[in-house]
């Protein structure tokens, strides 16, 4: 009788939780729309101009076929937009949150989800632009597109691991979110999005692997564009990652945000 009493209670716990998250990405994404006429389409526009844009121009820098380097790059941007978006959302979850924790009870790991979740739904517009692209250009998708699901949750795993991270540094180190911008162009640039790893020296290919967006980025491109199974090497990678940032993440966030309001 306790265990299901127990049980009935944690249920209605996490349905609540998940409440509280669709409410308060429902508001953000309305904020971010406020004053827009075309509203959430913008979300599927602005990537496409980016992908477009890089595409055009760097094709010609690489002398590539555009209809082929449209899906190699567009791959990449949204893979990168996932991560991008997720960690720079989580970086501020806790900072701009302050009333928010002063007034209710809200467990604090709600507020990061919570930036994760509409990184999530910002994602899935991104993939309507996507899908056009792909069968504009005639690319064929096969069984291993099936995968890609298990791309999108490692990723997201590791973006909530980093992001508890940076919610909490961002608290004691108002600096952070400048020093974070700075080093996500740099992983921008090293996330192989606009050119093939191969191109690059052995010593950088190696270095490039412990990008984990790089990682996610290829996971991707194997499953739909080339139709394979993603390298060994990649899934546990990705996976290790996934483990030790997460559990690394969880760790920091629950002895640093204890005392957040009277940090803020």
């Amino acid at each position: 009788m306790y265990e299901k009493k127990y049980s009935s209670e944690n249920k209605d716990r996490i349905r609540s939780y998940f409440f509280v998250i669709r409410q308060l990405a429902s508001r953000e994404i309305g904020s971010r729309n406020k004053g827009k006429r075309l509203g959430q389409l913008w979300n599927v526009i602005t990537p496409m101009v980016s992908m477009l844009t890089m595409s055009i121009l760097f094709a010609f820098v690489f002398e590539r076929d555009f209809g082929q380097f449209m899906p190699f790059v567009f791959t990449g941007t949204i893979v990168f937009g996932f991560f991008d978006g997720g960690m720079s959302g989580c970086l501020g979850s806790l900072s701009g949150n302050k009333n928010l924790m002063i007034r209710t009870k809200i467990p604090r790991n709600i507020l990061v989800i919570e930036k994760l979740y509409v990184a999530f739904i910002q994602m899935l517009f991104s993939i309507i632009g996507y899908v056009i692209v792909l069968i504009a250009t005639g690319t064929q998708v096969g069984f291993f597109a099936f995968l890609i699901p298990v791309d999108v949750v490692l990723s997201a795993v590791i973006i909530l691991g980093l992001g508890k991270i940076l919610a909490v540094a961002n608290v004691y180190f108002a600096d952070i979110s400048y020093f974070y911008k700075i080093i996500m162009r740099f992983v921008f640039y090293g996330s192989a999005i606009f050119y093939e790893a191969e191109i690059l020296s052995p010593v950088m290919q190696q270095i490039i692997m412990f990008n984990p967006i790089y990682l996610s980025i290829s996971f991707a491109r194997s499953c739909i564009l080339y139709n394979s199974m993603p390298a060994a090497g990649i899934w546990i990678r990705l996976i290790i990652y996934a483990v030790v940032v997460y559990i690394l993440g969880t760790l920091i966030f629950k002895k640093g945000s204890q005392d957040v309001v009277a940090k803020l």
